[in-house]
């Protein structure tokens, strides 16, 4: 609803988004990144390293393959407070200014984060700036935990998606 209301207020009932007007919607782009830090697309990202690595306990040799599990970064209570909870405020300049930087990856990290992680927000942005206008989506999920997931080169859901849309 919250997102609703920012919508009319900042684009009408039936006015296109454009690209000026995006930054404008702020407590979209909250929850759209909240939805992504516990739903990252790409659960697992791989890297080689170019230099040997002090891990404290453990050396990592050049040439080595790591792979970081964004899904279990982005739900470490290390990071995240109560990681499981959906809180969009998380992402408020205050909160996002105290935490780590690569506590938050779902479009990697550093140079050779995904070229079309700024491109991926503007389009989100924009097509569900048109649908939660002109619909309601339900779910029959109360928590994330209840909401199993299936990790390939993709996170998944396990069951499909339980949704539903209504016209507002």
């Amino acid at each position: 609803q919250k997102v609703f209301e920012e919508l009319i207020d900042i684009l009408g009932p039936d006015r296109r988004a454009f690209p000026d007007d995006l930054p404008q919607l702020k407590y979209l782009e909250r929850v759209v990144k909240e939805s992504l830090r516990l739903f990252p697309p790409v659960p697992l990202i791989g890297r080689t390293l170019h230099e040997d690595i002090d891990g404290g306990d453990m050396i990592f040799p050049s040439r080595s393959s790591v792979i970081f599990g964004a899904v279990f970064i982005h739900r470490n209570p290390v990071y995240w407070p109560d990681p499981l909870k959906f809180d969009p405020d998380r992402f408020l300049p205050e909160n996002t200014a105290k935490r780590h930087p690569c506590s938050y990856i779902p479009f990697s990290y550093g140079p050779r984060n995904c070229i079309g992680a700024k491109y991926a927000m503007m389009n989100m942005k924009t097509v569900l700036s048109a649908v939660l206008r002109k619909y309601k989506i339900f779910t029959e999920y109360k928590s994330v935990e209840e909401i199993k997931l299936s990790t390939s080169l993709i996170l998944r859901l396990r069951d499909g998606p339980k949704v539903w849309i209504e016209l507002r």
